[in-house]
């Protein structure tokens, strides 16, 4: 065979490879993207109130979590670590979920990261459930610890620096044991901008722990905030009637009108 035969022949072969190379490769992505992505995440476990479906916020990420509902609601509102599939639209598959904790001195490592990271004002966007909550990294990594987080939190609500970051991150992660610290922590008026500003980042958390209406209704439309110069005395009348049988646990819906289910999770 001449040399340009050898050539043309090579060439032939060559082509032949990759024709069948890219028929394998394009099998190999058909077959993955029908049957989901193995992934593994952590996040907090969410119950999407009366849809009796989850979601887990791992990161600034949200997936749609499948499994045992019995299984998961062993773990609703816990750090969890999830091995399953993802697929079309963020759905996640449980194969295997497990508790995931994080160590109390690395939760006040991630708590010292917020006196410098310059944190805003959270601020609604027109809808009554749309709050931009402009969170930072080392506030969504704190988010991320869960319920561990509390505990230590509550010890932050006398620290003038992170006080605001305090409240609105036990809005997040606490329970009924943050409510009386959290109404303590608020200005008696909102006579400045500040103390303006930490009674809103209150009223948000509160309402985020407690679903109640002292603040804004549960029905639609217009959005009216009730107690605008004193929110804490409304706040201290409902605790006092209330704190003797809330539970987090035993909270009535999430998912009303005028505020978003489990809100301080939703990132912007």
């Amino acid at each position: 065979m001449s040399l340009v035969g050898i050539a043309t022949s090579r060439k032939r072969c060559l082509l032949l490879f990759l024709s069948t190379a890219v028929v394998i490769y394009g099998a190999a992505c058909n077959r993955q993207s029908s049957s989901g992505i193995p992934t593994t995440r952590t996040g907090i476990l969410l119950a999407r109130d009366d849809f009796n479906e989850w979601e887990l916020a791992s990161g600034t990420e949200f997936f749609y979590v499948r499994g045992n509902p019995g299984e998961l609601a062993k773990f609703e509102r816990q750090r969890v670590t999830i091995g399953g599939i993802v697929t079309v639209g963020r759905q996640l598959t449980v194969e295997t979920l497990t508790p995931s904790e994080v160590p109390e001195r690395e939760i006040r490592a991630l708590i010292e990261q917020l006196r410098n990271d310059g944190w805003s004002t959270p601020h609604n966007m027109g809808n009554p459930t749309d709050w931009q909550f402009n969170f930072t990294e080392p506030m969504i990594r704190v988010l991320q610890v869960g319920p561990a987080a509390q505990k230590i939190l509550l010890q932050y609500l006398n620290d003038q620096w992170i006080k605001d970051h305090a409240i609105i991150l036990l809005g997040g992660v606490g329970d009924e044991r943050s409510v009386g610290p959290i109404i303590d922590a608020m200005p008696n008026k909102g006579e400045d901008a500040e103390q303006k500003r930490l009674n809103l980042i209150a009223n948000l958390a509160l309402t985020n722990i407690t679903v109640s209406d002292v603040i804004w209704h549960h029905g639609g439309g217009i959005t009216i905030a009730k107690c605008p110069d004193n929110p804490k005395s409304c706040w201290v009348a409902w605790w006092l009637k209330n704190k003797h049988t809330f539970k987090v646990t035993e909270a009535p819906s999430r998912n009303y009108s005028n505020y978003p289910n489990y809100g301080i999770y939703k990132q912007p």
